[in-house]
């Protein structure tokens, strides 16, 4: 009897421990709403991966305007955000990536918080990575072949392989082409 009396005793610790255990690290189990969004974000990333290496060129103009976003540059954050989703949309309507972000970017635009507007910006920036889409540094730089296509000059005058420029607003590129043209000016009109 005693040993049963005992082991009852056990058993009841053991589940006041365990107990207290679930409460403790319940934020780690799967289920938590910090991990759903976790796994949403992952998979938000995901997807546009996958979409961006196959299309990067329709976003063409909005990768400099992310980047800004996300440095709190920007001015007209919910416009830039807004032109992605209807790129998306027309690209990819009646599929998966457009059902997916629908209720993102719905959501997302009704709210219009600058925080939320960074987190999604750089989220789209992480996968724009992912893709393999890379961006210059801005600074000075010596045109090449590949450079002296991605860039206007500020003034619109013509620029040549070999040129000293300032880059002012960079280009991006995906897999060797151009994705999005940037700006610079010419440091040998000032120099001369």
């Amino acid at each position: 009897m005693k040993s049963l009396v005992m082991k009852e005793m056990i058993y009841r610790r053991w589940e006041k421990i365990c107990g207290w255990l679930a409460l403790r690290f319940r934020k780690f189990r799967k289920g938590t709403p910090e991990n759903q969004k976790a796994s949403l974000e992952k998979q938000f990333v995901e997807r546009w991966t996958l979409a961006l290496a196959e299309k990067a060129d329709i976003f063409n103009g909005l990768y400099g305007a992310l980047f800004r976003i996300q440095a709190g540059t920007a001015k007209k954050k919910g416009k830039v955000l807004s032109e992605w989703w209807s790129r998306t949309r027309y690209q990819w309507e009646g599929k998966e990536l457009a059902a997916f972000c629908r209720p993102v970017f719905e959501k997302l635009l009704a709210e219009d918080s600058d925080v939320e507007y960074r987190k999604y910006a750089r989220l789209l920036l992480e996968a724009a990575s992912a893709a393999g889409i890379t961006r210059d540094m801005p600074g000075k730089a010596v045109l090449d072949e590949l450079t002296t296509n991605a860039y206007m000059e500020w003034e619109g005058k013509q620029l040549y392989l070999g040129d000293h420029v300032e880059i002012l607003f960079p280009a991006w590129y995906q897999k060797g082409c151009v994705v999005e043209q940037g700006n610079c000016r010419s440091l040998e009109m000032q120099e001369g």
